[in-house]
């Protein structure tokens, strides 16, 4: 129905996101984004809160409070960033499409489809500058 309902959300975090949320997390974030109050969030709702989860971590540098809001703990958050620098190939502190495609590669053992890495791009890249900052 182009909405995803809190079993979905729950689904997207843990296979694309690679993030176990608790229902009671996927609750809070229906309850937070769910503007029209239908159960479930549309694409705007999901955009809205992709954008809104980005912004608030660059405003606090991802500080404890952030990593816990984002379900992350230390290790994890430790672990994407050196993931992060081992893609980033010219040292720019961004992943083009392509280098973003070597993190894919190391996470799911394949290389993404082009259709799988325009979605993750395009998701990732929430301030629309065509690349990824760790950030994001």
């Amino acid at each position: 129905d182009g909405k995803l309902d809190a079993e979905e959300l729950q689904k997207f975090y843990r296979h694309v996101c690679e993030i176990q949320l608790t229902p009671e997390e996927v609750q809070q974030l229906l309850d937070c984004h769910d503007l029209d109050k239908d159960g479930k969030v549309d694409f705007n709702e999901f955009i809205l809160m992709h954008d809104q989860q980005a912004d608030s971590a660059k405003q606090c540098m991802l500080n404890q409070t952030e990593v816990k809001k984002l379900a992350l703990d230390q290790p994890t958050l430790e672990e994407m960033y050196h993931l992060f620098q081992t893609a980033d190939k010219d040292g720019s502190g961004s992943l083009s499409s392509d280098e973003l495609a070597l993190i894919f590669k190391k996470l799911r053992g394949r290389q993404p489809s082009p259709v799988e890495l325009q979605y993750v791009f395009s998701s990732a890249d929430v301030d629309n500058n065509g690349v990824v900052d760790f950030l994001e």
